[in-house]
């Protein structure tokens, strides 16, 4: 995707999938050519229990990735039960 945009910034925070809402830790990627930018928005102060629990929740991504992706696989078995009644309905088994 770099290369078709350029000037590309991407900007995520660990509050969702990493649940450290409360440390307010987030990091940003960004061209080599737009570094100076960053310049622009002075950082929150991390403290380094932030860091410390950051660093932690990098080290188990891989992990976090496939249980997220685990789940994503149980809701849509749940949807998939949910709307079973209407389908049945529809076909005339229920």
């Amino acid at each position: 995707m770099r290369n078709r945009t350029p000037g590309l910034v991407v900007v995520r925070t660990f509050s969702k999938a990493f649940g450290l809402a409360g440390l307010r830790v987030g990091y940003a990627i960004l061209p080599a050519d737009l570094e100076d930018a960053r310049r622009l928005h002075r950082p929150y102060p991390v403290s380094r229990v932030a860091v410390a629990a950051a660093t932690a929740a990098l080290e188990v991504a891989d992990e976090i990735a496939a249980l997220l992706s685990g789940l994503s696989k149980w809701a849509a078995c749940g949807a998939a039960r949910e709307s079973m009644p209407a389908a049945q309905a529809r076909a005339g088994l229920g």
